[in-house]
């Protein structure tokens, strides 16, 4: 509480008082600093009040504060900053060149391959307010190459390749009796020469009446 007026009377010859009783009013604060690409959290000013900080979209806070109103009308605590989100190094295509400008938030790198190797995928990626890049990852082929290698065939499975292995053909898999796929039951060979989703496996599925039996066994 802060006094205004006088805080203390005295009591003069003639009986009286030589001022007038102080009145006690609630310390508020100022407005806490304002930091720039953020927001103040909270709007009570008073003594004893605490606030916070957010980030805009896209920025992160450098570390998480409060600041709290003291008695003597000043804010406690370290003001923190909103610095961008950090996306990460976004890697370099074998045989490619890169350009960038940083790997925060609302930077660009861009990519291009040496000759006479052409560039499939993003020419261009951004950093995004979730700290991932746009787009996808470029890769550096040879023209004359149109076909992807050979995925393979998982142990205990079968591939259907009767498309070939050439740009936008499919193969599928499938796996043989009393075994289960895991992973993709297809994959299409991408312009970038490599196969999309991931490489099956066949794994052996116990029935529930094969687990009663080795249980019943111990029995």
């Amino acid at each position: 509480m802060d006094a205004d007026r006088a805080s203390s009377l005295i009591c003069t010859k003639d009986r009286t008082w030589n001022g007038t009783k102080p009145l006690c009013k609630a310390i508020v604060c100022g407005p806490p600093p304002l930091i720039p690409n953020g927001q103040v959290v909270g709007t009570d000013l008073t003594w004893g009040s605490s606030i916070s900080y957010s980030c805009n979209q896209g920025y992160q806070l450098s570390l998480p504060t409060v600041l709290t109103c003291q008695g003597n009308g000043n804010w406690s605590g370290e003001k923190p900053q909103c610095f961008p989100v950090f996306c990460g190094d976004p890697g370099m295509p074998d045989q490619g060149r890169r350009e960038d400008r940083g790997f925060t938030y609302l930077s660009s790198v861009s990519f291009s391959c040496n000759p006479p190797l052409i560039l499939v995928g993003s020419a261009r990626r951004y950093c995004q307010y979730d700290g991932t890049w746009s787009g996808t990852q470029p890769s550096c082929i040879d023209p004359s190459h149109t076909t992807c290698g050979d995925p393979g065939i998982p142990l205990f499975g079968n591939q259907n390749n009767s498309q070939g292995y050439q740009i936008g053909s499919t193969v599928f898999f499938n796996c043989r009796k009393g075994y289960l796929l895991q992973g993709s039951i297809s994959r299409t060979c991408l312009p970038n020469l490599t196969w999309s989703g991931f490489q099956p496996e066949c794994i052996g599925k116990h029935t529930t009446s094969h687990t009663e039996n080795e249980a019943q066994k111990h029995m």
